[in-house]
């Protein structure tokens, strides 16, 4: 999703004509990068754009000027830009039931002339001239609008106390907003440290949206895309204490615990989710052969659920397979050795509907409940999310009741 629509005014300069075009902007977030919409405004030249865009090979966009609620947003020159020239004529207006998502007297209309610039990054710089006044500085973050938990509370972070507050699921237009507001500006490590904190609480990626001082603004204008289930746990304060110490204390754990957020977090399937899964797995392992035995000491499970964990993921990691047909699989190659013990974990999983799902959170409660171990939280106030515990010891019994 994008959080900002930005709609500003500007001109559209071209070195080599020395053409300069009046135009209003639309600046938004689309696939990962950073497109304005631009449109002549007051030209008695209606293709002086199209000339433009024929003609220009250095167009760059000067004089922005965006107004908001929170102030003014300007910059002399905000970049190098791409302009794409889209026109189109038609006397007959598109079908009628294109026009029920309009207002009555805005009618669509497949007569255009428009231009849509790209820029090759997201961030972008402005002057900021605030509404009201403004000391310190103010941070927001994006996260799953639907299913985010609200809180506020405290952290501190390198010299400093910060505010946090994330607005929930449920505000009408701030629903998946994180907000955190400092007194004094926040280094680029720990602004990193601050948001993996945040995704490893929330269980959910956790996009840096922007950052306002007292004459500055700097947006970073993502299409953020993440879903997420529920937050750790409910309380908030202390969990985000433990997992920043975790954090600082463990540069090396990175791998692990990128992974781990996208296990949780990642927009795609469940098979995809659970893949990254499996990548966090072998990072506690520092990318050593997974066996067993050792993952049956470290995540407190049997040797026979560990060796379906690890036999699932070589199988499922290799073939492609989705989740289901890596059980089904496995059942059948399994067979052709009846002492197989892995066997009746398979036969009780196969006969499920719902046995991707099952996988899937059971392995994913599994690895937050070691991640609460490991950062010093009480497993017990994890938010679980398979009724299937992988830590008892006949856990598929359950499946066959």
């Amino acid at each position: 999703m994008s959080f900002f629509d930005l709609y500003g005014t500007g001109e559209l300069h071209c070195d080599n004509t020395e053409r300069i075009v009046q135009v209003a902007l639309v600046i938004q977030a689309v696939n990962g990068r950073t497109r304005i919409h631009c449109s002549p405004v007051g030209s008695d030249k209606p293709f002086e754009l199209e000339k433009l865009a024929l003609s220009a090979r250095s167009p760059a966009l000067k004089n922005v000027k965006v107004e908001s609620s929170a102030g003014t947003l300007s910059a002399t020159d905000l970049a190098n830009v791409h302009l794409n020239y889209l026109s189109s004529f038609n006397e007959n207006g598109p079908l009628l039931i294109t026009q029920l998502a309009h207002k009555p007297g805005k009618r669509h209309t497949l007569t255009l002339e428009a231009g849509y610039l790209t820029l090759s990054r997201s961030s972008l710089t402005f002057d900021f001239e605030p509404s009201e006044p403004l000391t310190g500085y103010q941070f927001m973050f994006i996260g799953a609008a639907q299913n985010i938990k609200a809180f506020r509370t405290s952290l501190a972070l390198g010299n400093q106390i910060v505010k946090i507050q994330s607005y929930g699921n449920t505000h009408p237009s701030l629903a998946g907003i994180i907000v955190v507001d400092a007194k004094d500006k926040i280094s680029s490590e720990h602004q990193e440290t601050l948001r993996l904190t945040l995704e490893l609480y929330l269980r959910q990626k956790v996009s840096f949206l922007a950052e306002l001082s007292e004459n500055k603004a700097h947006l970073n204008l993502v299409d953020h895309s993440t879903v997420s289930l529920s937050a750790l746990n409910t309380n908030a304060s202390s969990s985000l204490i433990h997992i920043k110490a975790f954090i600082e204390k463990n540069p090396k754990s990175r791998t692990y615990l990128r992974f781990l957020t996208e296990m949780a977090g990642n927009s795609g399937t469940i098979d995809d989710r659970l893949l990254n899964g499996f990548v966090a797995l072998e990072a506690l392992f520092e990318g050593k052969k997974l066996q067993d035995d050792k993952i049956s000491r470290r995540l407190g499970i049997s040797r026979v659920t560990a060796k379906f964990i690890v036999e699932l993921r070589n199988t499922f990691f290799h073939d492609g397979r989705s989740i289901k047909d890596t059980l089904n699989f496995l059942l059948e190659q399994k067979l052709n050795h009846p002492q197989a013990p892995i066997i009746p974990l398979l036969q009780a999983l196969v006969q499920r509907e719902d046995a991707s799902w099952i996988v899937y959170s059971s392995f994913a409660d599994l690895m937050y409940t070691y991640f609460a171990d490991l950062v010093g939280l009480d497993p017990e106030t994890i938010r679980r999310w398979s009724y299937v515990d992988l830590r008892t010891e006949n856990w598929f019994q359950k499946l066959e009741a």
